[in-house]
C-alpha cells in the first residue's frame, strides 16, 4: 500500500507530537515523584522517643503514639501507612488540635513499653497532657481511614470545644460514677428508692484497691490498673460512655455506678459475675442495667462476647433506655422510630435495612396487666440480639392493622408489577383471603416489621394464652429478628451462618450473598433495589405457595363435610370440623437471608468461612451467590445456566425458588474432610509403591554394574555374593 508524501509527512508529524506528549507526561510524573521524595526529605519522620523524651514531649497537648518493634511483621507492614499519614496530616492536627505524632521502639526502650503496659505490636494510643492515656486503637483498622477515624473520634470525645485550640483540658468534667456498697446495691436491685435506671459496672477489685478517689486515676499511679491493663482500658471506655450520656445523667434519666466484687464475692456470685479470666491482664468489668421498680425492676446484663467499645455500650444503653418503660405508643410513633414504610420507590438512595421492630399489639378495652408480663420476660433476650432489634407496646390496633393491609396492597398491586405491562399475565393483585390467612389473629398479638420493607409479619394467636407462652413468642422473635439485608462481616458470621438447631431453623434455608463495590455509588443504588425486589418477590411467592396449600386443605375439609351432610353422620361431621388445619405460615420468614459484602473483602471472608472451592476471581460487583445456610452447597446460576446477576433479577428469584423446592444440586463450598482423607491416603499409598519399586530397580542396576566392574567381558568378582542380586530379582 503506497502513501503520498503529504500523508507520510502528516504521519511523521503526528508521531513526533505523540512522542513529545509522552515525554512531557513522564517528566511530570518524575517531577512529582521527586517532589514527594524531597517533601519527605524536608519533612522527615521524627525519631522514636526515649523514656526521658516520652515524658518531656507528653507534658502538654494531645499525642498519638505508636509502640512498635522493628522485628514485628505487622509493624513493618503498617510503617508506610504511618509515614504517609504523618506527612499528609501532622501539620493540620498540630495547628488545629494541638495534636502530635510519636513513635516508641519497644526493643530499645523495653522498660518504657513495660511501664505503659504494651502487650502487642503495633499498639497505637491517644494521650492527653501529662501522659494521661485516654484511648487505644483496638477497634479500628490499621489503614489511613482507620487511623483518621480513631483520631477524630478521640478528639470529638476529649478535646476542648473552646476557640483556644491550644487548650488540652477535657471539654467537660466526666459525670461521676458512684461506688455502691453492698447495702446500696441490694436496695437498688430490689428497686427501693430508685427512680431511674442504674448502669453498673462490676469490677474484680476490692474497695481498698479501687476507692472513688482512685477510680479516675492514671494507669501509672493506681496499682490495680498497673496489674489489670485491660481494666484500665475499659475505665477509659466507661468514661467515654459517661461523657456521651451526660445529658441523660443531668436530666435524671440515668445514673452510673460501680461495684467492687473483690470485697463482696458472694453478691457477685449470686448475680452470676464469677467467671473472671485466669489471665488478669484480660479481665474486664461486667455490666448490668438495673431498672427501677416502676418498670418491673428487671436486671439486664450486657451479654456480648467481645470487649465493648464506646459505640457498643452507647448503642446498647440507648436502645434499653428507649424501650424499658414500655409506654403505649401510637402506630405513627413506632413507624417513625423503626423506619417502617408504607411505600417503596424504585429510584432511591441506598436504604437502611438494619432495624427490626417487634410490637405487642393489645386491645385498649379488654387488656389486662397480665398481658404486659411477657414484655419483662422478653427484654433480656431482645437485648442479647443485634443492636437494631426493638420491642414496643401499643393499643393502636386499628392503625397497625391498617398499616399491614396497606403494605400488602402496595406490594402486590404496585411494587412487584413495576416492570410489567398492564395486560401481562404475570401481574399480581392484592388477595384479601391470603392477607387474612397471614394476619388474622386474636388480641393481644405480636407483630414484626423490618425497616424499609413491605412484609409486616403477624404471630398467629387464638387466645391470650398463646401470647403469654414465652417459648412460643421467643421462637417467633428468633425466626424474624433478621433485617431484610445486612453486611456480611467477620463479627456477625456466626449469626448469618449459625450452628444448626432444629427448634429454630430448617435445613433448606438459604443465604443470598450480594457482591458490591463501595467505589461505585451509582451501582450500589441498583444493587440495593435488586436486593429489595428479590426479597419481596421471593417472600410473596412463598406466601402464595403456602396459602394455596392451606386453601386446598380447607376446601378438602369442607368437601368431606358436604358429602356427609346428606346422611346421618353427625358424629363424623363434628370430628372433621374439630380437625385443625395445619398452620403453614409459621416458618415463612425463615427461608431466605440476604447479605452483602464488598468485593475486596470477599476473598478474606471466603477463607474464614471455609468456602475453599469458590473462586473469587470468577465474580464481579453486581453478582449474586446463593449459599446453603446449613449444608455444603452454593449456586451462582439458574438450572438453564443463566448467571445470577443484576441484569436479570427474576432469574435470581426463580433460581432460589428452584433450589429450595427441587433437588437442584449446586457446587460444593468445600471438600469434605473424609473424602479428602481417603483420597490423600490412596495418593500416599500409590507414591510409596512407586518409590519402593523405583528404589528396587536402582539397586538392581547398581549391583549388576558392581558385579562386573573392571573385570572385562569374562571377569567375575569373587567378593560379590550372588545371593544379593538374587534377592532383589
Amino acid at each position: 500500500m503506497l502513501f503520498s508524501c503529504e500523508t507520510m509527512f502528516g504521519i511523521r508529524r503526528l508521531l513526533s507530537h505523540l512522542l513529545l506528549f509522552l515525554l512531557v507526561v513522564n517528566t511530570c510524573k518524575a517531577e512529582e515523584e521527586v517532589n514527594k521524595e524531597s517533601e519527605k526529605d524536608t519533612d522527615p519522620l521524627p525519631g522514636p522517643l526515649s523514656s526521658k523524651e516520652f515524658e518531656e514531649k507528653l507534658k502538654s497537648g494531645y499525642h498519638i503514639v505508636e509502640f512498635f518493634s522493628p522485628y514485628c511483621p505487622h509493624c513493618v507492614h503498617f510503617a508506610p501507612t504511618w509515614a504517609d499519614f504523618y506527612h499528609q496530616h501532622h501539620e493540620d492536627y498540630a495547628e488545629k488540635n494541638n495534636l502530635y505524632f510519636h513513635q516508641v521502639n519497644c526493643v530499645s526502650n523495653g522498660d518504657l513499653c513495660d511501664e505503659e503496659g504494651v502487650m502487642a505490636y503495633p499498639t497505637i494510643r491517644f494521650y492527653s497532657s501529662g501522659g494521661k492515656l485516654l484511648g487505644s486503637m483496638d477497634d479500628y483498622k490499621r489503614t489511613m481511614d482507620g487511623l483518621e477515624a480513631f483520631i477524630n473520634d478521640q478528639l470529638s470525645l476529649w478535646a476542648s470545644d473552646n476557640a483556644d485550640s491550644s487548650s488540652t483540658e477535657l471539654s467537660d468534667s466526666i459525670p461521676e460514677t458512684i461506688l455502691l456498697n453492698k447495702k446500696q446495691l441490694v436496695q437498688t436491685l430490689v428497686g427501693e428508692g430508685a427512680d431511674r435506671p442504674y448502669l453498673v459496672s462490676f469490677w474484680q477489685s476490692t474497695d481498698k484497691e479501687l476507692p472513688p478517689e482512685k477510680f479516675q486515676g492514671d494507669h501509672k499511679e493506681v496499682r490495680f490498673f498497673q496489674k489489670h491493663s485491660a481494666s484500665y482500658t475499659f475505665r477509659n471506655v466507661w468514661n467515654g460512655v459517661a461523657k456521651r450520656l451526660s445529658n441523660e445523667i443531668e436530666d435524671g434519666k440515668l445514673s452510673l455506678a460501680y461495684f467492687n466484687c473483690g470485697s463482696n464475692p458472694d453478691v457477685c456470685e449470686t448475680l452470676g459475675f464469677e467467671d473472671w479470666p485466669r489471665n488478669e491482664d484480660e479481665a474486664i468489668p461486667q455490666i448490668m442495667m438495673m431498672l427501677p421498680s416502676s418498670a418491673g425492676g428487671n436486671r439486664i446484663v450486657y451479654n456480648r462476647p467481645n470487649r465493648p467499645s464506646i459505640q457498643d455500650l452507647l448503642a446498647w444503653t440507648g436502645r434499653l433506655l428507649e424501650m424499658y418503660k414500655f409506654e403505649d405508643l401510637s402506630e405513627s410513633n413506632i413507624q417513625s422510630m423503626g423506619n417502617i414504610v408504607k411505600r417503596l420507590r424504585r429510584e432511591s438512595d441506598i436504604k437502611d435495612y438494619s432495624k427490626v421492630t417487634f410490637v405487642l399489639l393489645e386491645d385498649p378495652i379488654s387488656k389486662v396487666p397480665e398481658d404486659d408480663m411477657i414484655l419483662r420476660k422478653l427484654l433480656q433476650p431482645i437485648m442479647d440480639l443485634r443492636d437494631n432489634v426493638y420491642l414496643f407496646k401499643s393499643t393502636d390496633n386499628i392503625g397497625f392493622l391498617r398499616l399491614l393491609k396497606t403494605q400488602s396492597k402496595v406490594l402486590e398491586n404496585d411494587y412487584l408489577n413495576k416492570d410489567l405491562d398492564k395486560d401481562s399475565e404475570d401481574r399480581i393483585s392484592f388477595d384479601p383471603a391470603m392477607f387474612a390467612a397471614r394476619t388474622l389473629s386474636a388480641l393481644p398479638m405480636m407483630l414484626c416489621f423490618r425497616s424499609n420493607t413491605l412484609d409486616g409479619v403477624a404471630m398467629k394467636s387464638f387466645s391470650s394464652r398463646d401470647i403469654r407462652d414465652t417459648e412460643k413468642v421467643l421462637k417467633f422473635i428468633y425466626k424474624n429478628a433478621y433485617p431484610m439485608a445486612w453486611p456480611l462481616l467477620r463479627k456477625n458470621m456466626d449469626v448469618v451462618f449459625p450452628d444448626y438447631d432444629d427448634s429454630y431453623y430448617s435445613k433448606n434455608e438459604k443465604v443470598l450473598v450480594s457482591l458490591i463495590d463501595l467505589k461505585k455509588p451509582k451501582e450500589l443504588q441498583k444493587i440495593s433495589y435488586a436486593m429489595s425486589y428479590i426479597y419481596h418477590k421471593f417472600s410473596y411467592i412463598q406466601n402464595r405457595i403456602q396459602f394455596d396449600k392451606l386453601d386446598k386443605e380447607r376446601k378438602g375439609k369442607y368437601a368431606k363435610i358436604k358429602d356427609l351432610q346428606d346422611g346421618e353422620h353427625h358424629h363424623d361431621i363434628m370430628k372433621i370440623m374439630s380437625t385443625k388445619v395445619k398452620e403453614t405460615f409459621e416458618n415463612m420468614h425463615n427461608e431466605l437471608r440476604i447479605t452483602y459484602v464488598d468485593i475486596e473483602n470477599f476473598r478474606g471472608l471466603r477463607y474464614v468461612l471455609g468456602w475453599k472451592n469458590m473462586m473469587p476471581s470468577k465474580y464481579k460487583s453486581g453478582d449474586f451467590i446463593l449459599v446453603s445456610r446449613f449444608s455444603n452447597s452454593y449456586w451462582d446460576h439458574s438450572p438453564e445456566g443463566k448467571p445470577f446477576n443484576l441484569d436479570d433479577m427474576d432469574n435470581v428469584v426463580s433460581g432460589i425458588k428452584y433450589a429450595s423446592e427441587h433437588s437442584f444440586s449446586g457446587n460444593r463450598l468445600y471438600t469434605p474432610i473424609l473424602k479428602f482423607t481417603a483420597f490423600g491416603s490412596l495418593t500416599i499409598i500409590v507414591i510409596y509403591q512407586v518409590w519402593k519399586r523405583t528404589r528396587k530397580y536402582i539397586l538392581m542396576r547398581r549391583l549388576r554394574r558392581n558385579r562386573v566392574k573392571g573385570l572385562g567381558i569374562l571377569g567375575v568378582d569373587p567378593s560379590l555374593d550372588s545371593t544379593e542380586l538374587d534377592k532383589l530379582e
